[in-house]
């Protein structure tokens, strides 16, 4: 059973997503032959990691919960924190915030009790996550982002670029754009092929795009558009990343046709059964991305995206989904809609107030200032 459980670990690492998740499979079905709940809680924790890899994060939780329950009853304290510390970041993806607090306490103890660098990054990356999600407090956010960073390079490996995609990701949040440019830059340099790539070429391209580089980002996109999900397969996390972040770019720059071209592809990370509701640099809800690329389905896209950002609560989406909304409404033009776009705009500016957000207080006025003209 191990055996296939590490192969197929190494399968998916390596992006041979299919294979890797068959493999897991088995795994847990001689598992679950044996009954042993060690090796069953393995097992689990094997599979949820092609499931993380490729963005299904609502079945990735569920594995994970089995997974933890499962090896509270064994000695191997290192598993149970592996799956607890998975387990958290899986919850957070799926909204399901009280869920990952509930733990963190306890992972973090058993992170720095065995010396386990990995479960001490998951953990962090859990805190991080939930902090912005429900305070969005950009202080706070850069002394945790600040941990997490030294966390990964002093595991070293091939997953420092994400760091510099999570710092520029920071840099935008606070309207700092030629920083983010440059740490987008370093992420795009140094990023590996990995189930994470697409985070660092996408958030350079969402860079050159809020910089206003269009022809620049275009091209980067031309150079990478093999790299963007494929439709009806298995895809890396970092692929479905870059194709949020390449949507929004787009229609920043006002390529709104390529914009909506991809929007059947938004649609299947939605409803293929991932269970995302924000993505991996907890940026936005996946309904706003979706949203506002095809106005016929753009209403229902919004206002559910604005139901999610209240019930998880998602507090800068909650200003961000009234932002997008509003443009979309102010490029469609239909009667009553540059109205409706001055009402989400002013909704929007006070959490941007709130929060610290300047840069997009100062674009949402501008947005204002166009819808009443």
């Amino acid at each position: 059973m191990r055996l296939l459980g590490y192969r197929a670990w190494a399968l998916s690492t390596a992006r041979d997503y299919a294979r890797a998740d068959d493999l897991a499979r088995e795994a847990v079905s001689i598992a679950e032959e044996h009954g042993d709940a060690r090796l069953r809680g393995e097992a689990l924790l094997f599979l949820s990691w092609p499931l993380f890899h490729t963005m299904r994060r609502r079945e990735q939780a569920d594995i994970l919960g089995r997974a933890s329950a499962l090896l509270r009853s064994t000695n191997d304290l290192a598993k149970l924190a592996e799956s607890l510390a998975n387990l958290q970041v899986a919850l957070g993806f799926v909204g399901q915030l009280d869920g990952a607090a509930q733990t963190k306490d306890k992972t973090r103890g058993l992170g720095e009790r065995l010396g386990r660098l990995d479960i001490q990054m998951s953990e962090t990356l859990s805190e991080w996550q939930r902090n912005w999600l429900v305070t969005a407090d950009l202080d706070s956010q850069d002394h945790v982002l600040e941990r997490l960073t030294s966390l990964v390079a002093a595991a070293g490996g091939t997953f420092g670029f994400i760091s510099s995609a999570w710092l520029a990701r920071m840099s935008l949040c606070r309207g700092r754009l030629d920083e983010m440019y440059g740490h987008a830059r370093d992420a795009a340099e140094h990023e590996p092929v990995h189930p994470h790539t697409g985070d660092g070429w996408g958030t350079l391209f969402l860079a050159e795009c809020h910089l206003g580089h269009g022809q620049a980002a275009i091209q980067l996109l031309n150079d990478r558009e093999a790299d963007l999900p494929r439709s009806g397969e298995l895809n890396g996390t970092g692929a479905w990343d870059a194709l949020f972040m390449t949507v929004e770019g787009l229609v920043v720059i006002g390529e709104r046709q390529l914009a909506a071209e991809l929007y059947p592809l938004t649609l299947e990370a939605i409803a293929t059964g991932t269970g995302a509701l924000v993505t991996y640099l907890v940026s936005h809800l996946l309904e706003t991305v979706a949203a506002g690329r095809q106005w016929a389905a753009a209403e229902t896209h919004y206002q559910t995206a604005l139901r999610q950002a209240d019930e998880i609560p998602f507090v800068s989406e909650q200003a961000e989904a009234r932002y997008w909304y509003a443009r979309m409404l102010v490029d469609r033009d239909s009667p009553g809609d540059r109205v409706r776009a001055g009402e989400l705009l002013n909704s929007a500016i006070k959490v941007y107030k709130k929060i610290g957000m300047p840069w997009h207080v100062e674009r949402a006025e501008r947005l204002v200032a166009e819808a009443s003209g």
